[in-house]
């Protein structure tokens, strides 16, 4: 039996890992099949730590709201923009930094999060209208970025063609059915929240492996001499802000999604027609606007705003409210 958990376990992992692979390289288009061969010896073992740290966080500090999610989000974001993609992510610092570290790759952190989230829900029905609203931004997103974005974002990645991208979509939903085939035939009822929180030595040795890719790309020259330190302590500002949060009596997503259970395949199958439909649209659609100002800009700014407030926004709302717990529990 402890065999069969430890498996469901790292199908867990495996399926965040997808989730976050997806996201970083085909949602935010990296071209994944220009890398080097020898680069995805740093890339997959690189996501499934990335995978496994996240999972050990959400448990582990008792993720509960949208404003711990977007902290996760930003780990995230900043480490994948350090180890994975830094040829992209940090071409221009310290703009990039904001508009893609903080941005783009941590908002597709929160996003593959809550699709995790999603797909190992069940039945649970605020979820599943969540995952409408998701395809529909995604799709969306998608579709406006990979067409644009090769052509007017300082973005050094070839445009793809829209079958390319329909035969990625189709890989993804293939992944998808495999892992839930996997999923029925492993034992899942056993895993709680508790099983996803790592032994001290096996975080330790997770946090030393990403710390030796971080050194790996710094001694490529592929991390700004001007950055490190800067993403060093954006880091720590996002492991402060889990850990002043980590007592609660609240339920928390890692409780209430676990054991996980499968995502109904008719909601499955209803979320990825609108995303395929969305996002059909978004690429075909005609630029509306300028060469300079047009759907791409809105986009982009999004990614430029989410980059800028997350942080701050967060950190604001978590400070008033453990200062209101403190109050309420002097007496006043």
């Amino acid at each position: 039996m402890r065999r069969e958990n430890n498996t469901a376990v790292w199908l867990m992992r495996i399926l965040l890992a997808l989730l976050l692979w997806w996201g970083s390289e085909v949602l935010l288009w990296n071209d994944p099949l220009s890398r080097p061969l020898v680069e995805y010896a740093i890339i997959l073992p690189a996501y499934i730590l990335l995978a496994t740290l996240l999972l050990d966080f959400m448990a582990r500090y008792r993720l509960r709201d949208v404003w711990g999610m977007m902290a996760l989000g930003g780990i995230y974001g900043l480490l994948n923009s350090a180890i994975v993609n830094p040829t992209t992510a940090l071409i221009d610092t310290p703009r990039t930094l904001v508009t893609r570290a903080l941005g783009a790759h941590s908002l597709i952190g929160l996003v593959m999060l809550v699709l995790f989230l999603i797909l190992i829900a069940g039945e649970q029905r605020k979820w599943q209208r969540v995952l409408i609203l998701l395809s529909v931004f995604v799709g969306l997103s998608w579709g406006v970025w990979t067409r644009l974005a090769p052509e007017q974002a300082d973005v050094i990645v070839r445009q793809p063609a829209f079958v390319e991208l329909l035969i990625w979509a189709a890989i993804w939903a293939l992944w998808l059915t495999i892992w839930r085939w996997l999923f029925s035939r492993s034992e899942f009822g056993e895993i709680q929240a508790a099983s996803l929180v790592l032994p001290l030595p096996a975080l330790l040795l997770v946090c030393a492996a990403l710390g030796v890719f971080f050194l790996l790309r710094f001694a490529q020259n592929l991390i700004p001499s001007d950055i490190w330190s800067i993403m060093l302590v954006l880091l720590t500002m996002c492991m402060a802000m889990l850990w002043f949060r980590r007592e609660t009596r609240r339920p928390f997503y890692a409780a209430t999604a676990l054991p996980p259970k499968l995502l109904p395949c008719r909601w499955a199958i209803v979320s990825l027609a609108f995303f395929l439909a969305i996002f059909t649209a978004a690429y075909h659609l005609p630029i509306i606007g300028t060469d300079d100002t047009n759907q791409l800009t809105v986009l982009v700014f999004g990614f430029t705003l989410y980059g800028f407030g997350w942080l701050p926004v967060s950190a604001l709302f978590i400070g008033v409210r453990a200062y209101i717990r403190q109050i309420q529990g002097a007496g006043f």
